[in-house]
């Protein structure tokens, strides 16, 4: 039989614990700062991505030549590190997706119209260079372990790659183009400093 004794303690205990939770939330929110960034807060974030190096790596001639001109070993260790330089290509333009895309969530709030609607380009231009990128990491991921498949002839070549490094691509020229015309409307000169870390 519960006396009134217990309840009151298991009632003060509960309150108590709503009471520091509450504390949490509002302290967490509180601390939040949702000010909007300039783009010269965000350049130490971003990374340059050689597009035509990752091009040079999907070329199919020069995965030719280097399967002509090396054995069959020293190819294998090529490839791992063409496969790993395609990783960080793939890695980098996620990367500077995420961090463009949190620059435009923090300019989506205020009284500028023509901001948030460059913002929200910004932020839709993201998604696909994050989802493209992401694949291309898994894919990746996947080839490196299973890399014994190689032993059973079964060759895995970056141009297999094409389309979707194509597709990343071309998301990622977007992505570029929608953070220079914000660069350019809200802050003017700092284009050419973001389009050198893009």
């Amino acid at each position: 039989m519960v006396t009134s004794g217990e309840t009151f303690v298991a009632v003060s205990l509960a309150a108590v614990c709503l009471a520091i939770f509450a504390a949490c939330v509002f302290l967490y929110f509180k601390k939040r700062d949702t000010r909007p960034l300039s783009f010269s807060d965000i350049l130490v974030f971003l990374n340059w991505v050689d597009i035509e190096g990752l091009r040079k790596l999907i070329d199919p001639m020069e995965e030719a030549f280097l399967r002509q001109s090396h054995t069959r070993v020293d190819f294998g260790q090529i490839e791992e590190a063409r496969i790993e330089a395609a990783r960080e290509y793939f890695r980098k333009m996620v990367a500077n997706a995420t961090a463009l895309q949190s620059f435009g969530y923090r300019h989506l709030g205020g009284g500028d119209d023509t901001r948030r609607l460059l913002a929200h380009r910004l932020i839709n231009f993201a998604v696909p260079v994050k989802m493209c990128g992401r694949s291309g990491i898994f894919v990746l991921f996947l080839w490196r372990r299973f890399r014994v498949l190689r032993h059973f002839l079964i060759s895995i070549s970056l141009p297999d790659l094409k389309d979707l490094v194509e597709q990343t691509l071309e998301a990622y020229q977007e992505l570029k183009e929608a953070a220079l015309v914000l660069a350019r409307y809200s802050e003017q000169g700092i284009e050419t400093q973001l389009f050198s870390r893009l």
